[in-house]
């Protein structure tokens, strides 16, 4: 919550909105979706440079080169520089384990790279 100005007017309005914890790929699939203009409740959606056919139940973010899907459902591909992440949709939430596992064995490798010095 933010303080309240002293410099104007200050006004509460109630109201009742929704809430969605994206706190997994696949939550914000479905809150995508949901927002489109126009929601398709099984549609592959995504940002970039990114081509579909068939695919159900899909999120593809594509950062920089063409991601193509074909027939997919239920799969998350995320593609930055740095890494490619494929995944089911339901198991979307353990992408935190295996970024600390990734983390670890590369704090590792320096720690190796420095000790060879």
């Amino acid at each position: 919550m933010e303080p309240a100005s002293l410099e104007g007017d200050v006004a509460v309005v109630p109201m009742s909105v929704g809430w969605s914890d994206l706190g997994s790929w696949a939550a914000l699939r479905d809150a995508w979706r949901k927002a489109s203009p126009n929601p398709d409740p099984g549609a592959a959606v995504g940002l970039g440079n990114r081509r579909d056919l068939g695919s159900t139940d899909t999120l593809v973010l594509a950062e920089g080169r063409i991601v193509v899907t074909i027939g997919l459902r239920d799969i998350i591909v995320v593609d930055t520089p740095d890494v490619l992440l494929v995944c089911s949709g339901e198991r979307s939430q353990e992408v935190r384990e295996i970024a600390e596992e990734m983390s670890r064995c590369e704090t590792a490798a320096k720690t190796a790279a420095k000790e060879e010095k």
